[in-house]
């Protein structure tokens, strides 16, 4: 085999592997923390997370949560494969029945290997309406422009506060936490007896009253086993 054959089939062979290597590569990864005082496992039962561009979606994945979990001050929720470009992240959460409890809109900007972006979804966020405003996001109980978020600050108002100390409890059992310039409830049913959950709003809540609400009244609450740390 001469040498320019030899040459030749070198190149050949260095070119099949770079395009094996371009068709092996894959979309950014965006990666989603959720940060919310709303209740896991009570208040809602999942998470939809829903990523668009233009008006259509290109990506979308449903989480489930439990009473176990906590998310005052922000936990890992979902990983998405998306192209690269600025994109709109919905992050809603659901009830049992699949109906939407709270939604936070996070326009974020996805690079070429790795984006985090944390959605934070505030209840005090649940009565406020931005979209005369010309900011159609919530957070912290204020209009927000959409691209707040921790990853970028320098789009949110100035912080609510510093320390946890500077804001005011919700109830007994959800004292107030300052979590990314904000404050949150950071409720825990540790603080309430075997029997209950914490209900940022109305404090210890029996389970017996959740069950009655929604129809189970016969259900014996001694059935119930609760996680040492459910809510």
């Amino acid at each position: 085999m001469g040498l320019k054959t030899f040459g030749r089939d070198r190149w050949l062979a260095g070119l099949w592997v770079l395009v094996s290597l371009m068709g092996c590569q894959s979309n950014p990864e965006l990666v989603v923390d959720l940060q919310t005082d709303f209740v896991p496992g009570r208040e809602f039962e999942s998470v939809r997370v829903l990523v668009e561009r233009d008006g259509s979606a290109i990506d979308s994945t449903t989480v489930g949560v439990t009473a176990n979990q906590t998310f005052a001050r922000g936990a890992r929720l979902a990983e998405l494969n998306v192209t690269e470009g600025n994109a709109q992240l919905f992050v809603r959460l659901l009830d049992g029945r699949g109906a939407r409890v709270a939604e936070r809109l996070v326009v974020v900007a996805i690079e070429k290997e790795r984006t985090g972006v944390t959605a934070v979804v505030t209840r005090d966020c649940l009565d406020v309406i931005c979209e005369e405003t010309g900011l159609n996001a919530c957070a912290g109980g204020r209009c927000v422009d959409p691209w707040c978020a921790p990853e970028y600050p320098e789009f949110c108002p100035e912080p609510q506060c510093e320390r946890d100390d500077e804001c005011p409890d919700y109830t007994e059992c959800a004292p107030g936490i300052c979590s990314s310039g904000i404050c949150l409830a950071d409720p825990s049913a540790i603080r309430c007896d075997e029997r209950s959950w914490c209900d940022p709003d109305d404090g210890c809540t029996s389970i017996r009253d959740v069950l009655e609400d929604a129809g189970l009244g016969d259900v014996d609450v001694g059935d119930i086993s609760l996680p040492d740390t459910a809510y």
